[in-house]
Order: structure tokens, then sequence, then C-alpha cells
């Protein structure tokens, strides 16, 4: 009798489960759905957000070198000759350094109210012009009083911008309506998106909020089809007024590519085959939106499928009714049944799903009670760990930028200067570095070569910005004839009018002529330069210069100082990384702990260089050097960032 009622009971809870499982597939098509858009619309809104920053920071940095070339042509005559502009920029470095190292193509030169202007680009090696026969009038005015970048412009040389369209940047140089503009084309940025955002199916483009493409997305390329969004929706008018206009209003927004064109098919050479979603939002630079072409199925936009768990479920739950009624005729089954579907549920991900609530006091009651006590702490668990994957996904795209950004400052090679040989290394203690140095022959000095080294207080994009700042208008003070004394007073007056996030910098400039081996230098707060492989006749070791370091204080005036390099004989210039190299952990401390490290010392720096000045070239100093710095550290990761610079004179 107990067993036919067990029986009953069973057959009835499972035909009712039954029931629930299939009342409760769209609900759980619907949740899961919104489940996955979520995920999607968080993970583009991440990569908009990442890619706005990056490109952001990177046309702020070309801005301000803009704003230093510019400043050269304040009152210069040349603005009125078109052959004298050009010929100042072919002859001069002017050109090269807005150009090194960016997607910049070159210098416009117009006049307001007259048509066309003139391009000055360098291509191979080579620097050309170009008449571009367009109205820039409105571009001009809108990037002068705005401060933004303006365009796209087409008709740029081919084989400088390589199908692209470029954007621009003006400002108009004196009354009489004389202006300049610089031209960028940024095909890069499309590698860039990948890198950042860690998606594999993406492709990107930039927009002005009219719709217009400024950045092409695939199939599409100057004067190679629609140039815009507006005759890419032909075939859906209604839908692109809304596209448009949301664009238009600067909303932020992802959607399915089959709610704009039927039958979900692509207008766009997307690299991949299956369903895509468009995300965009609008970028910090006014006037600009970015538009992010991405694989539904790899961001989980696209419908999820029942589990076949929940249908075969539904389907055999009679079946197992009655196998297990006549298995089990005890009521104990009924609480570890639904226990059973409810951690299948939260196996499945969905850490909502209550569990049964204990009944009786017994063991299965402590149990309810244990696995609910594990299903609260694992919905805190994971909730913690999205939120620290996404900061520390932030953290390593900041880092990302910033390293690509110091690594464009920073030399290629040595300059070939006769009578001089030079090596530089860089061994970094973190992903970002501090450091900075530069090596480089002026135009009207060929046989002079001039080093900066310094160091760069902070990480990050802020440290990176002002170091690369700082290189800019170094190299440009030393251009335009300052010494290095002067060329540091100047730099710290600059750095104190363009920053307020208290960060200094320290920096030594040296100008050595390889003709006669005057060695002059003026340091602000960093170590001097070592001569080898002895100390020079008669003067000891070189002193300390004891000027404050960059950025703390105004009106600092820098000692320069000099001696002779003999033929044969080598110079060291390096940072404080170098002499402050920590060795291994003594037994004492603790691990982690700078004490108990020993220091590689100023003394013991010197020695190694004096010993390696027996080599005879500057990169097996070099090598010799670092050699030493590495066995001094005995495996332990660097304390600090390292900069070595060695000059020989031949």
């Amino acid at each position: 009798w107990h067993s036919m009622i067990a029986l009953r009971q069973t057959v009835f809870f499972f035909c009712l489960f039954t029931a629930m499982v299939w009342a409760g597939l769209p609900f759980y098509h619907q949740a899961a759905s919104d489940s996955r858009r979520a995920t999607a619309e968080k993970l583009c809104h991440q990569a908009l957000f990442s890619q706005d920053v990056s490109s952001t920071s990177f046309l702020n940095l070309l801005a301000a070198s803009f704003a230093e070339f510019s400043g050269n042509f304040s009152g210069s005559p040349a603005l009125a000759d078109d052959q004298a502009f050009f010929e100042e920029l072919r002859d001069g470095v002017l050109l090269s350094n807005v150009t090194a190292n960016t997607a910049v193509l070159g210098v416009l030169k117009g006049k307001r109210g007259r048509a066309g202007a003139m391009l000055v680009y360098r291509t191979e090696g080579a620097v050309g012009r170009l008449a571009l026969p367009l109205d820039f009038d409105g571009l001009v005015e809108r990037s002068s009083a705005q401060k933004a970048w303006a365009g796209p412009i087409c008709g740029l040389p081919p084989e400088a911008a390589q199908g692209h369209a470029g954007m621009l940047l003006a400002k108009t140089m004196n009354p009489e309506g004389d202006w300049l503009g610089l031209v960028i084309t940024m095909p890069w940025i499309i590698k860039t998106i990948n890198d950042i955002t860690g998606l594999q199916k993406v492709s990107t483009a930039y927009i002005t909020d009219q719709g217009e493409y400024i950045i092409y997305p695939p199939g599409r390329s100057v004067s190679q089809g629609p140039q815009g969004l507006a005759e890419e929706f032909m075939a859906n008018p209604a839908e692109m007024k809304r596209f448009l206009a949301s664009i238009k209003n600067r909303e932020t927004g992802i959607m399915p590519l089959e709610k704009l064109f039927p039958g979900d098919s692509s207008p766009w050479a997307l690299p991949w085959e299956g369903p895509a979603s468009i995300a965009y939002a609008p970028m910090s630079i006014e006037g600009w939106s970015f538009m992010m072409l991405v694989s539904s199925e790899e961001i989980g936009a696209t419908e999820p499928s029942p589990p076949l768990s929940m249908v075969l479920a539904a389907l055999l739950s009679p079946i197992l009714a009655a196998f297990l009624a006549w298995k089990i005729s005890s009521r104990v089954i009924q609480p570890l049944s639904r226990l059973s579907g409810a951690l299948g549920r939260i196996a499945d991900g969905d850490l909502e799903t209550p569990l049964p609530a204990p009944e009786t006091r017994d063991e299965i009651s402590d149990m309810l009670r244990a696995f609910e006590q594990v299903r609260v702490t694992l919905k805190h668990s994971f909730a913690n760990l999205a939120e620290a994957t996404a900061a520390e996904q932030r953290l390593r795209n900041e880092l990302a930028l910033a390293r690509a950004i110091q690594e464009s400052m920073l030399p290629v090679s040595p300059p070939d200067i006769p009578g001089l040989s030079v090596a530089t290394a860089i061994d970094m203690a973190g992903e970002v570095c501090g450091d900075l140095f530069d090596c480089f022959a002026l135009p009207d000095e060929p046989d002079v070569l001039y080093c900066l080294i310094g160091d760069v207080c902070g990480k990050g994009i802020p440290a990176s910005v002002v170091m690369s700042r700082a290189m800019v208008l170094a190299r440009s003070f030393l251009l335009s004839g300052a010494g290095c004394g002067q060329t540091l007073a100047r730099l710290n007056a600059a750095l104190l009018r363009s920053s307020d996030s208290l960060m200094f910098v320290t920096m030594l400039i040296a100008r050595l002529d390889g003709k006669s081996g005057l060695f002059t230098w003026a340091a602000a707060g960093h170590p001097p330069p070592l001569p080898g492989p002895s100390p020079l006749a008669g003067t000891g070791p070189v002193p300390w210069s004891r000027e404050l370091v960059l950025g703390v204080q105004p009106d600092i005036t820098y000692t320069e100082h000099s001696f002779t390099l003999a033929r044969g004989q080598y110079a060291l210039l390096y940072t404080d990384g170098a002499d402050e190299a920590m060795g291994p952990n003594s037994s004492a401390a603790s691990p982690g702990e700078s004490e108990g490290r020993e220091v590689f010392g100023e003394e013991r720096l010197a020695a190694a260089f004096m010993a390696a000045c027996e080599k005879t070239a500057p990169a097996d100093v070099l090598q010799s050097l670092r050699a030493s710095l590495l066995s001094h550290m005995g495996g332990a990761p660097p304390f600090d960032d390292v900069s070595l610079i060695v000059i020989r004179r031949d």
C-alpha cells in the first residue's frame, strides 16, 4: 500500500515537473537571450571605450607635436611664399621631426578665401609637394575654432596615403589668413583594435556624425563604392534614418545586421562567415564616431539553443518516474530529486536558481542548507571575479598603449658621425619604462653628437606623454641653437607651463664634437657622465651637477661643464637604475623587501666600466657592462629601469 502511494506521488510529481519544464522553455530562452545580449553589450562597450582612449591619446599627442611645429613659423615670411615654405621643409628637419614614427602624411599650407592648398609630404626618403584643388575654408574654420580634427580629405597622393582618406588639424597663423594644417591617415587603427580587445573576428571603421566614412570598412576605399552609411542603406531607408539619427545624436548601441539589411547580407567584405553585429559609439573627438563590425557568435549575440539536457529531461521524465517508482518507494527521493534539478541548473551557470527549502530535521535538510550556502558563496565569488577581470583588462590596455607610445619615441639606431661610435641599450623593469634617451646630429653640425638621457617620475600613459613631450621639446630647442644648459632651462619652463600632474624629470644633455673631442654637458638632477678607461688627465672624477630636476621650480639656471675625450677614450651616460641595481635578497631579508639587498653603487659601476673599456667597440663595452649588472642582480628581477649610452672617440 505504501509503495503504491509512493508510486502515484512520484508519477504525479514527475509529470508536473515535465509540464513545468515545457512551460519554462520560453522563459529560459528569453532569460538566456537577455543574459548573452547584456554580455555582448558589455564586451563591445569595453572595446569601444578602449579604442576611444587609445585613438584620442594618440591624436592628442600628434596635436601637441603640431603645436610645436607651427610655433616655428610664427611671424615667418615663408608663410607668404609657397616656394620658400617648401624649400625650408625640404632642407630642414622640421618635416622629418613631425612625421617621424607617426601616421602623419604631411603639412598643408593655404590661405583663407583662396581655393586649394599645397601639400608637402615625405615618401621613400624624398620630400614632395602636391597642389590639392579643394575648398579648405570650412575645414580650417572648424579645426581652428573647436580645436578638433576635421575631414575627410580625398585626392591625396596614392604612393603616400595608400588609398586612404585624410583628416586635417589646421591653425590660422596670422591676420592675413595664412594657415597651416597637419594631414594624417590612420590605417594602423584596424590592427590596434584587435590587439586591445582580444577579439578575432572584428573590423573597424571611423565615421562622421553625418555617417561619412573617415577610416573605411573592409571592401570600401576612397572613390571605391559607397562613401558613407547613407549610400549603404539605400535598400532599407527607414532603418537608415533611425540608425543615422542615433549616430548623429552621439548615442551608443549594438544591433545585428539582420535588422539593417534583409537576410543578414552584409554589404562589406567581412573576413568571416556567419552573422555579424554593429557596435557604435561617439568618440571624444568632436564630430567623430567609432563603428565596430564584429561576429555575433564571438560576442554571444546569437539566439541560444535550449540545452539538450533540458529537452531530454522533459521527454524522458515520465519513463524515469516509473523506473524510480519501482526502484524507490520512499519519500526520501523527492527532496533529492528537486535538489538534483536545481544543482543541474546551477552547474549550467544559473546561480540565481533557489534550492529546495528544508522541511525536516534530518541529514537531507542539513545537506540542503550546506548546498544553499555553497550557491550563495559561488554567486558572490563569480561577481567579484568578473569585476577583477574587467579591471585587469583595462590596466593591460593602458600599459600596452603606453609601451607603444614610448617605444615609438626611442631612436631606432645611433647616428653615423665621423670619428665617433655609439651604442645604446634599455632594460625595462616592467611593462612601461620611465627612462628616456635619444642620440642625433643636427643638420648644421654633422660632426657633432647630441645625447639626451633622463628618467620620468611615474608610470603608465601620463609618464609616456611627459617623456615624449620632453624629448620633442629638447630636440626642438637644440635645433634652434640653444646650448645644453639653456635647453634644460627652457625645457623646465615649458614643463611647468604645460603639466599639472606633479611629474618631474631628471635629464642630462651632452654635446660631443667628433673633431676636437670637446665633451660639453649639463644635468638636472641626473648622474654625470663617466669617462674611461681612466679618469681625465689632471681633473679627477667628473663632479655631480647639483641643479634641481625639471618640472619642480621655475627660473632655474643649469651650469655647463666640459672635458676633452682623447682618441680611443670612452664616455658612459646612464640612469640611476644602473648604480642602484639591487643584488638578491640576503638570508636576513624577507622576500619582496629591499632590506638586505646590496646596491651596485657608483664605485662598482665605474670599476665595471673601466674594465669593459678594454674592448674595442662600444657595443662590446655595453655588453660587458650589462653582464656585470646581471651578475650582480643574481637572477633577481631589476629594481628599476636601466638605460645606457656608450660613446667612443675613434
